[in-house]
């Protein structure tokens, strides 16, 4: 087939997430190429290699240069006669961004090649041969892109003096006014007329891309944060602080975005930092939690404290709670009338894109109001109904934050179990995580809580029950009832809920058993008074907390 004869895919912009996305965004001549470069987590902002690359049309099928007077050639030349993909030049490694410069002297023309010594204008056409074009992307407004003039105006757009390789880049670059995805690209062209077919340009960029090699993938640390909602603005640049850290401990280079600043990170340095922070905030609650200790304390006042310090400061995630009953209703209806469900799920258009909510209100208008589908419209407006109390919970919130507990302060059962071990293993406190089902309305909901040891018992702490009584969605309990508790009376305590312990949590349970004897207790003396826990959110220097 000739590239003329390739209709344009006027899908909008879309992360590729995984190789099968390729097929359906990318154009014929460029999947396998595309593919190449996603295999070596190079990242591709754009591509084209169709009928408006051969004659630059507008929508209704004119040529722009001859239909509009307005239209600035400049802006978007780049595609009038060429196939292209468009890299994001700052993702690259050096060793990628030396290849490329290869291939901009291999391809590209002795006169295409000369350095500009005067200022690049807009004025400056994309028109010629170029195979290779170093690209500024400007977006917001024309009137004011840069001005490249010298390497001064340079170390005065970076804001901390320019590199070479920087001012390499800008003078031969060229002004782009088309995406709003990278800030410096490298566009790879070929040229294409009505005669050229698709086989050909398939090898052109075959060729060029399997020059390249596999690297780390590398963006800006705020993209790689966007989709963490555990951390807010504030935190994304505290991050940045503590990815700053790191590179100084280990004596190297940050790479940056030339013009943000950003810092570029790899998928492992990204899970570095994020422990790093995460790990700042642990050390923040156990030294504020040492501070209501005391050597002199039994090991029951200590598990106390730590439980009232959870207690008074933490909020229970009910929105989780919500949304994992709401499936379970949703699991029940397909597993009993996936056949119905189906055809129904198959009619909605976008179902994939919709939230859990949307989905199921979705179905629900579709199900017939018979007698013989009221089991089905009950589960189902069971699970609309949780879906849209999670919903609720998010709105009337204002700081909640799903993530990690120690940073947005709230959590499930497991956060609450997984936390008060850590705390315990700080303070050499002897503890497990166990857990197993309880009901929740008439549906069996994954638990989690504790097991301790005091006066050589073993003991059960429920913190997530405790911030239940304390909210008042267990309001026939205290949270004291969940503290340094045995089986006899959390099952009282539960009121019918139906706890059951899982296996490992036997084990685990058994193990404890075996370590109790002989054991020497630190004393066992009733608990009294009240200890006090700090209203304030937590103050971290950072200074210290980089040096971790």
């Amino acid at each position: 087939m000739k590239i003329k004869d390739i209709r344009r895919d006027k899908s909008n912009y879309k992360e590729i997430i995984d190789e099968s996305d390729i097929d359906e965004i990318i154009e014929r001549p460029l999947r396998e190429a595309v593919k190449d470069l996603f295999r070596k987590n190079i990242i591709t902002i754009m591509s084209s290699a169709n009928e408006i690359n051969v004659q630059w049309l507008d929508e209704d099928g004119n040529n722009m240069y001859q239909t509009r007077e307005d239209f600035d050639a400049t802006k978007y030349s780049y595609g009038e006669g060429f196939a292209y993909i468009i890299l994001d030049y700052d993702s690259l490694s050096d060793k990628n961004k030396k290849t490329i410069d290869n291939l901009y002297n291999e391809l590209n023309s002795q006169e295409e090649q000369q350095i500009y010594t005067k200022p690049i204008t807009t004025e400056q056409s994309y028109k010629g041969n170029k195979r290779i074009i170093y690209a500024i992307h400007q977006v917001e407004n024309p009137e004011h892109a840069w001005q490249i003039d010298s390497e001064n105006t340079l170390g005065l757009l970076t804001g901390t003096g320019a590199e070479a390789s920087d001012i390499d880049f800008m003078r031969k670059s060229n002004f782009v006014y088309t995406t709003p995805y990278t800030e410096r690209s490298v566009i790879i062209r070929y040229p294409v007329n009505e005669e050229t077919e698709e086989e050909e340009v398939e090898e052109f960029f075959s060729s060029i891309c399997s020059k390249l090699e596999t690297q780390e993938r590398r963006i800006s640390i705020n993209d790689a944060m966007q989709n963490e909602t555990q951390f807010s603005d504030l935190d994304k640049s505290r991050l940045q602080e503590i990815a700053k850290s790191i590179f100084a401990e280990q004596h190297r280079k940050m790479p940056l975005q030339p013009y943000t600043r950003h810092i570029l990170v790899t998928e492992q340095e990204k899970k570095e930092i994020i422990a790093r922070y995460i790990k700042a905030y642990k050390d923040f609650t156990i030294e504020s939690i040492k501070k209501q200790t005391n050597e002199d304390m039994t090991d029951e006042q200590k598990y106390k404290v730590i439980f009232d310090y959870f207690v008074n400061r933490y909020k229970y995630d009910y929105s989780i709670l919500d949304t994992e009953i709401a499936f379970e209703y949703f699991r029940k209806a397909f597993s009993s009338y996936g056949n119905i469900l189906r055809p129904y799920i198959k009619n909605i258009e976008n179902y994939s894109q919709m939230s859990h909510f949307e989905q199921v209100h979705k179905i629900i208008e579709q199900i017939p109001t018979d007698e013989s589908h009221e089991e089905l419209l009950e589960l189902m407006k069971s699970a609309e109904e949780y879906y849209s109390r999670a919903n609720e919970f998010k709105k009337n919130n204002r700081n909640y934050r799903y993530g990690n507990l120690y940073i947005t302060k709230y959590g499930v059962c497991q956060n609450f179990a997984i936390a008060f071990k850590e705390m315990c293993d700080a303070f050499k406190l002897p503890c497990e995580s166990i857990g197993g089902h309880i009901l929740s309305g008439d549906t069996n909901v994954g638990h989690a809580w504790n097991a301790i040891i005091v006066n050589g018992d073993i003991r059960y702490v429920d913190l997530s029950s405790a911030i239940h009584s304390k909210d008042g969605t267990y309001p026939n309990n205290t949270p004291e009832d969940f503290f340094n508790t045995n089986e006899q009376k959390l099952e009282r305590v539960d009121n019918g809920k139906n706890r059951t312990l899982s296996e490992e949590s036997k084990e685990k349970i058994l193990e404890m058993k075996k370590r109790i004897h002989p054991f020497n207790p630190n004393g066992s003396g009733t608990i009294s008074g009240k200890y006090d826990i700090a209203d304030e959110e937590p103050s971290l220097d950072w200074k210290n907390v980089m040096i971790l």
